[in-house]
């Protein structure tokens, strides 16, 4: 039997802003690394090249303002 989904609880923010980011450039040069810290705040010694493309979102309150959040994409191609 499937089971209907639960209503989840939370207030809507009031304004988000989107921003979207692109990272470009040669290969073993650390933009993984980078878009990794900044969405997850952990960083991996180990290369692993990205194939193709690595998509990454974060939102997060905007510093100073109340009820604005930030929506950052990051898109990460692979190294040429």
């Amino acid at each position: 039997m499937i089971e209907r989904p639960r209503k989840v609880n939370y207030k809507t923010p009031k304004t988000i802003n989107c921003i979207k980011i692109i990272l470009s450039g040669n290969i073993k040069t650390g933009k993984s690394c980078l878009a990794e810290q900044f969405c997850t705040s952990t960083f991996t010694k180990k290369y692993e090249p990205t194939v193709a493309i690595d998509y990454h979102n974060k939102v997060s309150k905007a510093k100073g303002s109340k009820g604005k959040y930030i929506n950052v994409n990051i898109w990460d191609f692979s190294g040429y």
